[in-house]
């Protein structure tokens, strides 16, 4: 009993195709999207010979997914100019549409495929296109073109020297003589398969070696060499045993019984015949219970049980019908098949002598038209030619104006600047000059009239004592705003050169702190200096000293009793120290505060309604920021004030600088 050629083809491929088990389908998978995450995996020849695997893994499950990852593959291929995987990629879609009967679309893909095979110089890929090509034309009747492109195969396999394919492309070969009823031919063709395969040791060939066997056993029953057939039939019956192939033993058992069925030997036939026909009947394979149920149709009849010779064989007709219907039907498609593919055919010819004619004409008037082009093309150089030539004068005109008028815009913005510059020198000259009408006239003025009226012996000591008093605060706040005004005025004139030098800050601290104590006193406040006596920065000892004196006279300024000032270090942070003055007194508020942070003067009164004059904290900012540092005053009203400073370390100058 033969294994149709179409069965055989469809192993043969996914054999030469290298198609995993659906099992394999998850893990080729997890493969592929572990290879998607590494750079450039579109262009990696292993990640497209997954792909392959993964389409082909889909061919007997999931004909869409077959599709896809074969699409994908070519894609992959195509844009990396990989010319071997683009032929199994175009393979793969035309096996698509075979699947699906559409041998119009299918045959482009196979024979571009084909092609691209051959030019990459894939004698397995190309083999295996030859072999599908062969079942294409099985499909649609045209067995000698079939023959013709699985000897192709054949020779190639011969030329990769690779026996196994050798073996399998000739019993193809064997198989399709045996369907034309060349029995010489075949048997010769299945029996070299058999010699290669065996001389070659190649392993896990025993399957394939067994196929062989069984073959040339139905051979030579066809040709009536019963004991002969045995030969190969009964080791290939006890490998199918060993092995539990059932399939197999169901064609080889019945072979077996027909073989002896012939020699003359029923009682040895008969066990035989029955298992084949049991085992069929329990996998439901239709065909071969109809070849058992003959067997024993006629060993029954030799038995003289005629009662079940008849049932067998009124079994075996039942069988027969039904199998007639399906080669009928198979036959009915087969014929649509080809008469669709040849009217596509014939359409496309029709088309094509239609195109070959259509391009006749068309070229004729191309030919008439070429010569207006020339024509046409001369006028418009020319014209091109004056209108470039105008548009480069234009443009360099244009580039010429722009850049005037940006150099203008320039100077504007530059002149802008400079004006608003100068209107806020002017608001802060005018300011300081009302500051110095208001602040420095009070005093004088209050010094002329004790000088008049210690002239004139008006006063009693007492008075003259409390008077003295009072007018000391006011010369002392005059003498801190003459100081600070002479600062400012030098600062803006550039006066002031910054003289950094390795400066310990404690000392200044505490020389601040005993400044204001008596003021300090007077309102009960507390003041602690928290610096160590090696804290050491690297900047300007007068610009550090007047930060120290006005942060600290601010911080009174703005106490009440029990109130607590705090002098301390901060945070070391990329070669920059901080110091921190803070103190728990009535705070800022936050709109006074921005102005504080934004470098304008600000006048407010103190706890004690104290004056001042807007410029202290406004000289501190600018003094540190020249010593390389930053400035912050942080506050929160009715909670107190924080003013936090930074000043490089002595070892360090230029820095990154950080704020407090």
């Amino acid at each position: 009993m033969k294994i149709p050629l179409t069965v055989i083809l469809l192993l043969q491929f996914m054999a030469h195709s290298a198609i995993a088990q659906p099992s394999r389908i998850a893990p080729d998978l997890r493969r592929l999207s572990a290879m998607e995450k590494s750079k450039g995996f579109g262009t990696d020849t292993a990640y497209i010979d997954l792909l392959v695997d993964c389409a082909y893994a889909y061919y007997t499950v999931n004909l869409d997914s077959f599709l896809f990852y074969s699409n994908k593959a070519y894609y992959c291929a195509e844009k990396s100019h990989y010319v071997k995987w683009e032929a199994k990629g175009l393979r793969g879609i035309g096996l698509y549409y075979w699947a699906k009967r559409d041998y119009v679309t299918m045959l482009p893909y196979l024979e571009e495929a084909l092609s691209l095979a051959q030019t990459a110089g894939a004698t397995k890929t190309t083999a295996d296109i030859f072999t599908d090509l062969a079942q294409f034309h099985r499909e649609i009747g045209e067995d000698k073109e079939a023959l013709e492109e699985l000897n192709k195969a054949c020779d190639l396999a011969r030329q990769s020297g690779n026996a196994k394919m050798i073996a399998e492309y000739l019993e193809l070969i064997a198989d399709n003589y045996d369907v034309h009823g060349d029995f010489d031919q075949a048997l010769n063709y299945y029996r070299q398969s058999l010699q290669m395969i065996q001389s070659a040791h190649v392993e896990d060939s025993l399957d394939f070696i067994n196929e062989d066997k069984i073959s040339i056993g139905g051979l030579l029953l066809e040709k009536r060499q019963y004991q002969s057939a045995l030969e190969y039939l009964l080791p290939a019956l006890q490998y199918y045993r060993k092995t539990r192939d059932k399939f197999g033993i169901v064609q080889t058992s019945a072979d077996i019984g027909r073989s002896y069925s012939w020699l003359g030997k029923y009682q040895i036939a008969m066990p035989y015949a029955l298992e084949s026909f049991s085992l069929a009947k329990q996998m439901n394979y239709l065909s071969e219970q109809g070849y058992a149920s003959r067997i024993l149709s006629r060993l029954y009849e030799k038995e003289g049980n005629f009662r079940n010779s008849l049932k067998y064989l009124q079994l075996f007709d039942s069988i027969a019908d039904s199998l007639r219907r399906a080669t009928d039907k198979k036959k009915t498609f087969q014929l649509d098949a080809k008469y669709a593919y040849e009217k596509k055919e014939a359409a496309l010819r029709i088309e094509h002598a239609k195109e070959i004619s259509l391009q006749a004409s068309r070229l004729k008037t191309m030919r008439m038209e070429i010569s207006l082009y020339v024509l046409a093309t001369v006028l418009l150089t020319i014209l091109v030619v004056v209108l470039y030539r105008g548009r480069i004068i234009k443009e360099k005109n244009n580039r010429q104006l722009k850049a005037k008028n940006q150099e203008i815009a320039e100077q504007n913005t530059q002149i802008e600047r400079q004006a608003a510059d100068l209107r806020h020198i002017n608001q802060q000259k005018d300011q300081f000059f009302s500051i110095i009408a208001h602040d420095l006239k009070g005093p004088l003025n209050s010094l002329k009239a004790l000088l008049d009226l210690l002239k004139k012996k008006s006063l009693s000591e007492v008075e003259i004592a409390k008077t003295i008093n009072s007018l000391k605060n006011n010369v002392d706040n005059s003498a801190d705003l003459v100081n600070n005004l002479l600062y400012w005025a030098r600062s803006q004139m550039n006066g002031i050169q910054v003289t950094p030098v390795v400066l310990p800050t404690e000392p200044l601290a505490a020389a601040a702190l005993n400044l204001f104590d008596i003021q300090a006193a007077e309102k009960k406040i507390i003041m602690e200096n928290k610096l160590e006596k090696d804290f050491t920065v690297y900047a300007d000892k007068d610009m550090v000293q007047l930060v120290f004196r006005n942060t600290v006279s601010n911080a009174i300024k703005f106490c009440r009793p029990e109130d607590k000032i705090t002098i301390e270090a901060g945070a070391v942070v990329g070669g920059f120290v901080e110091i921190r003055i803070t103190d728990t007194g009535t705070g800022i508020k936050e709109e006074i505060l921005k102005k504080l942070n934004s470098r304008q003067s600000v006048t407010t009164s103190g706890t004690s309604a104290e004056l001042g004059t807007g410029l202290g904290l406004m000289l501190c900012h600018e003094f540190i920021e020249r010593n390389g540092g930053q400035f912050r005053v942080l506050s929160e009203w009715g909670k107190g004030t924080q003013i936090c400073f930074t000043l490089p370390s002595y070892h360090l100058t230029n820095q990154t600088l950080q704020t407090c």
